[in-house]
């Protein structure tokens, strides 16, 4: 009877320093900051510096998540666009697609200037120098 007595003493002894010892409860420091902007996968992505360009979806792949802002005043078309084109994001791919109705002009170089329209997410890295030209 003795020995069940001191044998639960120990184990709520044991309990105790077990339940006292645990680590303090303090915020994660989360690591580095980033720093690095997003990076255009050009395997996955529509190739670009294209000639005899046929009009479709222009699709960029990044090697992290991203977003879009300010894209109307940040996105540069030359020659301009007579109809109104959609920038569209999802995850790590951005999407450009032109109005149904636009038509292309034959012999003409066009470039689309992304600017700083396209950043990561977690930090707003914008991308550098991001630039689609046919």
């Amino acid at each position: 009877m003795q020995k069940a007595g001191f044998q639960s003493i120990l184990w709520w002894f044991t309990g105790l320093i077990f339940v006292s010892s645990c680590a303090n409860i303090s915020s994660p420091s989360g690591g580095p900051r980033d720093e690095v902007p997003p990076m255009l996968d050009t395997l996955r992505s529509t190739t670009n510096y294209q000639t005899n360009f046929q009009k479709q979806d222009i699709e960029l792949y990044f090697d992290e998540y991203v977003e879009i802002k300010d894209i109307f005043t940040q996105v540069v078309i030359s020659p301009p666009l007579e109809k109104r084109w959609q920038l569209k994001q999802k995850l790590k791919k951005v999407t450009f697609q032109f109005h149904e109705d636009e038509v292309l002009r034959e012999n003409a170089t066009y470039t689309i200037n992304f600017g700083e329209a396209i950043r990561d997410f977690t930090e707003g890295n914008p991308a550098a120098d991001l630039r689609f030209v046919f």
